[in-house]
């Protein structure tokens, strides 16, 4: 019945389990009542409340002791003595909070022997609510939430995020204000004060803020944000103005085709991965990476026409055929003999450009495109021109040629809000872009 009756009277009482004895620091709980009745009945209904908050704290100890090592489930244990607290000040329990601030104390303890002195100052202020460091919630979302992202996207995420935590160090200093001001920051310097590189718009927009909303909601899951605060994330980044100035620098600007051929033309004689990814990128408009990931087997023949099958694209519009310009043909054919070798047809899965080595996220282009930035700066050209460039070089010759933009979009993998009907199929699609592909001409360019 957890209550003993002794000369001065009823005492509530509960014996503590030895594993948890040392973090408690007791083998007995024990507490006088005030009932001066002879009645057990009457002492035991005194007690049950006093020895059920002894049994929390029982619990907790045995949480503490299984997960104080983990700093991800310290912080989950510092959250739930938080509410406890929480409830036990609203209550005004004021046994149970005395209790529950003795268990985090010694909570606190338990994590400064596991993790040091940091470690324990978090838990410490998070689990009496005086701030939530932002710290142990980023190293749980990074290692439970983006499981689902892409390697390249998930390490983007959380650099972005890191920043976002380095900067605010808790939770509490995170207002719409202070984000206001970060953000002007940013615009103006950059990530890095040492080398003055201001943030544009865009980038803040459609990458950076990406990251820091995702752990921002993740936090507000967690149910750490009060739902009458202004969410700080909404209305930071200033709106762009749209004059003229403004809509040309906006995005990469697209080469013209006799820049093309000039880049083409300067490669290194012995760079033929280079000479290769740019010549089929000039007469497809296919993406870089989507070059580099060909395999033999995405050569194929449709209705007679010989075309590159793009089955792995960033986006699902990005699933097409492309026919091959003729004057591409040859380098098709010699990449083909390369890989067949010696053996009697060239495998299916072998990749049509040999030699380029996948980085951490599984792209191929990564080397080569650095190579062509190294090259084309080294031609003078603008920082806004980039490989991609060629893509859009590809698609403003195509829309000065006449052809519709549903076309178009088509042809290069855009998603194209006109198209109701999804893509065409393929013995559909080969005939109409056959035409459109043989319409590309660069002046000077020689097939090497």
């Amino acid at each position: 019945m957890n209550v003993e009756k002794r000369a001065d009277g009823w005492y509530a009482s509960l014996t503590v389990p030895p594993d948890v004895r040392e973090l408690i620091g007791r083998s007995k709980f024990l507490r006088k009542l005030s009932t001066t009745s002879e009645s057990k009945g009457r002492a035991s209904q005194e007690a049950s409340p006093i020895v059920s908050g002894w049994k929390r704290e029982i619990k907790l100890a045995r949480d503490a002791l299984k997960k104080a090592e983990n700093p991800d489930s310290a912080l989950d244990i510092a959250l739930n003595l938080r509410n406890l607290l929480a409830v036990a000040s609203n209550e005004d329990a004021g046994d149970d909070h005395e209790l529950i601030s003795d268990e985090i104390d010694r909570f606190v303890e338990k994590v400064k022997e596991a993790e040091g002195d940091k470690a324990s100052s978090d838990i410490h202020q998070t689990a009496f609510g005086y701030k939530t460091p932002l710290e142990p919630l980023y190293h749980e979302w990074s290692k439970s939430k983006l499981k689902n992202y892409s390697l390249k996207t998930g390490d983007s995420y959380r650099r972005d995020a890191k920043m976002f935590v380095d900067k605010f160090v808790h939770l509490e200093a995170v207002t719409k204000r202070s984000m206001k001001e970060w953000i002007a920051y940013l615009m103006e310097f950059g990530t890095d004060p040492q080398k003055v590189k201001p943030m544009t718009l865009t980038t803040l927009r459609d990458r950076f803020m990406c990251g820091v909303r995702h752990f921002y909601n993740y936090i507000d899951s967690r149910g750490l944000i009060d739902e009458e605060k202004v969410n700080p994330m909404e209305g930071i980044i200033p709106k762009e103005e749209k004059t003229k100035i403004n809509l040309s620098n906006k995005g990469w600007i697209p080469f013209d085709p006799k820049e093309v051929s000039q880049i083409y033309n300067a490669i290194p004689k012995d760079d033929d991965q280079l000479s290769t990814v740019t010549a089929i990128a000039m007469f497809t408009g296919m993406r870089i990476e989507e070059v580099c990931s060909l395999t033999v087997a995405q050569i194929i023949d449709v209705d007679g026409i010989r075309c590159f099958d793009i089955v792995d694209s960033k986006t699902r519009a990005g699933i097409r055929v492309v026919p091959i310009h003729p004057l591409i043909a040859p380098l098709v054919d010699r990449l083909l003999e390369e890989v067949k070798g010696d053996a009697e047809e060239a495998p299916k899965d072998e990749f049509l450009i040999s030699g380029l080595k996948a980085n951490k996220y599984d792209d191929r282009s990564n080397a080569v495109g650095k190579r062509f930035g190294r090259l084309k700066k080294e031609l003078g050209f603008d920082e806004k021109k980039v490989f991609h460039s060629i893509r859009k070089c590809v698609v403003t010759q195509l829309d000065r040629a006449g052809y519709r933009e549903t076309s178009i979009a088509n042809l290069v993998g855009h998603d194209n809000p006109n198209m109701t009907a999804g893509r065409y199929s393929a013995g559909i699609d080969a005939p109409i872009m056959k035409p459109m592909i043989e319409s590309l001409k660069y002046p000077a360019f020689v097939l090497r």
